[in-house]
């Protein structure tokens, strides 16, 4: 193994990053931002056109979706484990107010909130990684059961 020294503020910058019961050392963080890097990679080299034109208001000055994934797990941490969508994104803007700009307060065509549409997109990624029940009832969202679980130990000590 490979060992590199980085400064306290990038160090700070990777622990803020982690993702409570999941990642326990700053190599685990790592591997999973260059997983994220990757993937949207991909997205990004599509051909599609309509890809293409949809993307202008993304990304420049919007707070991207890997930076809900901790708020939420911790908003459902201090829920307990689940809560419905109105709570945990309560809690969630808490924890992410101060870094949220222009664009992610701003509305879109539809009326709906861009920073909420980002939490929903990082719910449903999560979902799919395994960390968030798929099949809670409609506007409910759980830990999954193996995270629960470490939920309840922790609040018992």
């Amino acid at each position: 193994m490979k060992t590199i020294e980085i400064d306290d503020s990038l160090f700070e910058e990777l622990r803020k990053l982690a993702f409570p019961f999941i990642d326990t050392s700053p190599n685990m963080v790592v591997k999973r931002l260059i997983e994220h890097y990757r993937k949207c990679e991909k997205l990004t080299s599509s051909d599609s056109a309509l890809y293409r034109r949809r993307r202008s208001p993304r990304g420049f000055g919007k707070l991207s979706s890997v930076h809900y994934r901790g708020p939420i797990l911790e908003a459902l941490n201090e829920l307990g484990g689940s809560g419905n969508i109105y709570e945990v994104l309560e809690l969630v803007f808490a924890k992410v107010k101060n870094r949220l700009s222009a664009i992610d307060l701003s509305k879109t065509l539809n009326g709906s909130i861009r920073w909420k549409i980002t939490a929903y997109w990082e719910r449903h990624c999560m979902v799919k990684d395994g960390l968030i029940k798929a099949d809670s009832p409609r506007g409910i969202w759980e830990l999954a059961p193996e995270f629960r679980a470490s939920v309840k130990e922790k609040k018992a000590e």
